[in-house]
């Protein structure tokens, strides 16, 4: 069977558009159990549970809390927390013009976005523009790259016998546990220390100039 969405958009791209926003749901999944897990959930209280369930619904928020609980940790994993929000962050308006713009092949070969939203400051904006096969390659191949950064560090605090909620699909909870590790937890989550901002606020510097330069490179493939 052929959808009618397949005259507008070719079937490959379509393809890369599920690939695309697959990988930033995992993304959006593998963070917000890394912020359970760094934060601490009590398992038996189901006012945390809940609260835990509504930040998953907003990625923005996850990104903050991710930040958060990232000064929390001793260095490296708390820098490299730092780095894959701020890398997280700036792949959300792709992310968003993806999953809620409206697609299909231009006459130049090229493909067509038109996608309408209110920005921070309540505004109303849109967006309009044509993308070549290389600019939807590299957001696909960063996307990658993020899930594969987030599953690193996802499991790096798995092996310390940290907890996160995961829901199967019989809509019962499911509560991660281990036996506690507690001088492995000790040496993982750490008082804020004003060094450890400044370190990480000195690297986050080099990571917004990168994403920026990233950005640029899309840039040059619009049409």
């Amino acid at each position: 069977m052929r959808y009618f969405v397949e005259q507008l958009v070719p079937s490959e791209v379509l393809l890369k558009q599920g690939v695309y926003l697959q990988t930033c749901a995992h993304i959006e999944l593998c963070t917000w159990r890394i912020v359970q897990m760094v934060d601490g959930i009590d398992p038996s209280s189901r006012a945390q549970i809940e609260e835990f369930v509504r930040l998953k619904l907003n990625t923005r928020n996850i990104v903050a809390r991710l930040r958060q609980s990232a000064v929390k940790c001793y260095a490296p994993l708390g820098i490299r927390l730092l780095l894959l929000a701020e890398r997280i962050h700036s792949g959300l308006p792709n992310r968003n013009m993806a999953a809620h713009g409206a697609w299909k092949l231009h006459a130049s070969g090229q493909m067509e976005i038109e996608h309408y939203f209110i920005n921070k400051a309540k505004e109303l904006r849109y967006v309009s523009e044509r993308f070549g096969d290389r600019a939807i390659e590299a957001a696909l191949e960063d996307a990658d790259l993020i899930l594969r950064e987030a599953i690193q560090l996802h499991e790096a605090f798995v092996s310390r016998n940290l907890k996160y909620v995961s829901f199967t699909a019989n809509n019962s909870s499911q509560v991660k546990t281990t036996k506690s590790n507690a001088s492995a937890v000790q040496h993982l989550v750490s008082p804020v220390r004003n060094q450890t901002q400044v370190g990480s606020q000195n690297l986050l510097r080099t990571s917004t100039a990168l994403s920026h330069a990233f950005r640029l490179s899309l840039g040059s493939g619009k049409g």
